[in-house]
């Protein structure tokens, strides 16, 4: 496996790197990709990724990792676990934003959150896994109920972007209900 964290037929992980954020800086600025995440609302420098790279991949509450595509020369997208406070309650969130839109495929969003999650129970020892987005966000909605989530709530009018509130839905998935 080299320097990377995991790979496949699909797809390489590796340890986020300063030289990622020139790139992946570009793709929250992007309408289209940025269209449903939970930022973007503001514009994103290149300063401010740097920083909030810098800041995170020295401590211990959240992990962020580079997807490359399957080559490994690539970068395709970005990801992280979100660890909660308190480190007991074994709870994370998981994210995941592929920017390269040549690589907007159902299979590689499906893949990628599967080793997301198997990161989080089976390397991290997690017991909750939380994932977040817009109600509108249909593509998100139908990956993660395939993958077991369930709908723990809904957040009405809780993110102001492109000029009008969003509803966020929230959803869960407990490690004994998991089962890729």
């Amino acid at each position: 496996m080299g320097r990377y964290i995991f790979e496949n037929k699909i797809f390489k992980i590796r340890e986020t790197l300063e030289k990622d954020v020139n790139k992946w800086y570009k793709w929250f600025n992007d309408p289209f990709i940025n269209k449903f995440l939970l930022h973007g609302a503001f514009p994103n420098t290149l300063e401010k990724q740097k920083k909030f790279r810098k800041e995170n991949v020295i401590g211990n509450k959240k992990l962020i990792f580079s997807v490359l595509n399957f080559s490994g020369k690539t970068l395709i997208g970005t990801c992280s676990i979100n660890i909660f406070e308190p480190q007991s309650s074994r709870r994370c969130e998981i994210s995941l934003v592929i920017g390269d839109r040549k690589f907007h495929k159902g299979n590689l969003y499906l893949s990628l959150n599967i080793w997301l999650i198997n990161h989080s129970f089976n390397e991290l020892g997690m017991n909750s896994i939380v994932i977040a987005f817009f109600e509108k966000n249909l593509a998100v909605k139908k990956t993660i109920e395939i993958l077991g989530f369930k709908k723990i709530g809904i957040e009405r009018s809780r993110f102001f972007k492109n000029g009008k509130f969003h509803n966020i839905l929230r959803y869960d998935l407990l490690k004994k209900d998991w089962k890729y």
